[in-house]
């Protein structure tokens, strides 16, 4: 078995506080189980994901964790289904770390856009706004949206064309999309949200049992199945909680061999794209509407101190940009990163007031119609920002001084 101290001493590794701020999640208040496979991603990330490597027996990681039999196996299939890891048997088997596919990754966004109503427009919307940034940090999250959006589209299309039929043919993306027309089916059905028995369901979709006891695994994983008891009780689908898709992400990212640095350069990508988007929109504002949106926005962060200055200020924009897609990636490379145990560095006053100024200058540039300026307030902040991160992350530790001065 690994040898590694976030699975040794107790079932939970506890998490950086900045990602219970990002996230919203507090694993150690989540199932043994969700607690387990927390502690098993995190172990690989540790170990640089590598691919083949056996973490452990079921005997060895029992000792090694502390726990029943139930509780390891309900963990090892969530981790499963995640495409995180495997499980063979016999004398030579034990859990092995996989590699999550795009495939997969593409899927889950998929199954999470449809829950939230994402229309496919804004999904082609982000994939236009990545496509014109000459820029290799662009090329992740490009190929998440067009992978999500090629899901979507060939479950709107239901037109037998050679790419549906083959897409079909996996039985993971039929589950996939059997789910997502479960979605669909239960916001116009005559009880919204009430899910029928298992056989039921698979006469009304045309599918096996076991393609849709797969897609509701699906929707299990999605934390979307509640289950009520009593008079006019039953299995009834709900809104699926950011964290869902965040989880399902984290795998990917990780064997992508992704680190802090390399995800942060991603995420001011998406954030920049965020600005474009919200610039757009709120040009197209009455002027009146702009300058309270405004106002609001700089009396919030004034109250505020970095780094949660700065993510609430990504807030405000994502809820002009109104692209779901474009806000789901960028929470989901914010909390890889935060768990990954991003360093929030140490911030003399002087760094403070700078990047007080461009959030300033961001915003008076919008009120303006100034997009250009805008983004280069922007970038002036994420390029100083990046700074600190990485002085704060050094093995040696430096002077943290502003770039401009160094």
């Amino acid at each position: 078995m690994i040898n590694s101290p976030l699975i040794e001493g107790g079932i939970v590794a506890r998490p950086p506080p900045f990602y219970e701020y990002v996230s919203g999640e507090r694993p150690d208040q989540a199932s043994a189980p969700e607690q387990v496979a927390w502690k098993l991603e995190n172990a690989a990330c540790a170990l640089g994901w590598p691919a083949g490597r056996i973490m452990g027996s079921e005997a060895e990681l029992l000792r090694g964790f502390g726990v029943g039999r139930e509780t390891l196996r309900a963990a090892i299939r969530i981790v499963e289904r995640r495409g995180a890891m495997r499980m063979t048997r016999g004398r030579f088997g034990g859990l092995t770390i996989a590699r999550p596919s795009l495939q997969q990754a593409a899927m889950a966004l998929a199954i999470y856009l449809r829950a939230l109503g994402c229309p496919v427009e804004r999904v082609d919307e982000l994939i236009g706004v990545l496509r014109t940034m000459a820029h290799d940090d662009a090329t992740l999250p490009l190929r998440l949206a067009e992978g999500a959006g090629e899901m979507l589209r060939a479950l709107d299309a239901k037109d037998g064309s050679p790419g549906c039929r083959a897409m079909f043919a996996n039985p993971n993306v039929r589950a996939a999309m059997i789910a997502m027309r479960i979605i669909d089916a239960s916001e116009t059905g005559v009880d919204p949200g009430r899910l029928g028995c298992e056989w039921d369901l698979s006469i009304r979709f045309a599918t096996s049992r076991l393609v849709m006891r797969q897609a509701l695994r699906v929707l299990r994983d999605f934390d979307m199945l509640e289950t009520r008891r009593g008079r006019g009780g039953g299995v009834f689908l709900k809104r699926p909680a950011p964290i869902a898709i965040v989880r399902q992400l984290f795998s990917y990212l990780a064997s992508e061999g992704h680190t802090v640095e390399t995800s942060l350069e991603k995420l001011w990508i998406l954030n920049l794209a965020n600005l474009q988007l919200a610039s757009t929109r709120l040009a197209r504002m009455p002027a009146s509407d702009r300058e309270r949106w405004i106002a609001r926005t700089g009396t919030a962060l004034e109250e505020l101190e970095e780094p949660q200055r700065w993510v609430v200020l990504q807030q405000a924009l994502a809820s002009l940009s109104d692209n779901v897609l474009l806000d789901t990636l960028a929470r989901c490379m914010a909390c890889f990163q935060a768990r990954q145990g991003l360093p929030v560095p140490r911030q003399p006053s002087e760094i403070v007031e700078t990047l007080l100024t461009h959030e300033r200058d961001i915003l008076s540039a919008l009120c303006l119609g100034r997009s250009d300026a805008a983004e280069a307030a922007h970038d002036a902040a994420q390029a100083l920002m990046g700074w600190l991160v990485r002085a704060a992350g050094a093995t040696t530790p430096e002077t943290i001084t502003s770039p401009d001065q160094r």
